[in-house]
């Protein structure tokens, strides 16, 4: 080859190399996240059907966004680095309303993470082990856990259905001679943490009339003090919620607390049913 070809030959090699690896440097690596697969560790801490559409990401320390799942994730890393996924729940069944659920371990993987690439994760968590469970009840046995009635009518006081997302559920059932449902658990929850770690109910429900819940808290002279803030629409279907009590049991003060239930038969309705499954009761210690 003569001098002259040979240069231009050498000189086409390396700028194609160049252009190459600037191409390769400008390509992100990417993470693709697919749902969320939770385990109970416990037999005592009931159901292990969660709905945790969205994941808080850090990598490498840094905070890479929330993203709604499953999710291709385009990250400006080359190398390996620690990367931690926090499991993310819908409060208050409002879709705009996605928080970290803090009773739940983050999935934490180290991930070798490579420009033009994708790493497939399957995040599997558990409940933290701090986690304290005031109530776990899944309606399986006759003697379930909402045999309080506060409306003293039997007829809408809460009954077993084997219509249930798993086993059996609770039903409440109205009509317009039985128009009002009120019901509570039978004993208080008491030494609530009184501080910002989070408090919630979570529970399935099916229903085709709204319903209510709420909170009753206790006065200094251990009058009761019952208030209603979330509503929950009719589905068709069993839906998994969420229910925040964090705020309004710091507002309450209400270290001895139960969880409430409500329903009124709207006036368009001749009769209505409530379907409820796998509610407990938990916070952080």
């Amino acid at each position: 080859m003569k001098p002259m070809y040979y240069a231009l030959f050498i000189g086409a090699l390396i700028f194609c190399s160049c252009s190459q690896l600037e191409e390769n440097e400008a390509l992100p690596s990417f993470l693709y996240v697919e749902s969320f697969e939770f385990e109970t560790t416990d037999q005592n801490q009931g159901t292990d059907a969660q709905d945790l559409p969205h994941a808080w990401i850090n990598v490498g320390g840094d905070f890479v966004g929330t993203w709604e799942l499953p999710a291709l994730i385009p990250l400006n890393y080359e190398g390996n680095f620690p990367c931690i996924f926090n499991p993310g729940m819908i409060i208050n069944g409002i879709s705009t309303l996605p928080e970290i659920n803090e009773a739940m371990d983050p999935y934490r993987v180290d991930i070798e993470l490579v420009r033009g690439e994708t790493d497939t994760i399957r995040p599997v968590i558990r409940y933290d082990s701090t986690t304290v469970f005031k109530l776990v009840n899944d309606f399986d046995r006759s003697a379930h856990d909402f045999r309080e009635d506060l409306d003293g009518n039997p007829f809408t006081a809460l009954s077993i259905s084997d219509d249930a997302f798993e086993g059996k559920a609770g039903v409440i059932r109205l009509s317009e001679e039985h128009p009002i449902a009120l019901l509570t658990h039978r004993l208080d929850f008491t030494g609530i943490p009184l501080n910002s770690n989070q408090k919630f109910l979570e529970l399935h429900y099916k229903n085709d009339v709204p319903f209510e819940l709420g909170i009753r808290s206790y006065d200094e002279n251990g009058n009761p003090d019952d208030e209603y803030f979330v509503g929950l629409n009719p589905s068709s279907e069993w839906k998994k919620a969420y229910i925040e009590y964090t705020d309004i049991i710091d507002f309450f003060e209400a270290s001895r607390m139960r969880v409430l239930i409500g329903a009124a038969l709207p006036a368009d309705r001749q009769e209505g049913v409530i379907r409820l499954d796998n509610i407990k009761f938990l916070h952080e210690n």
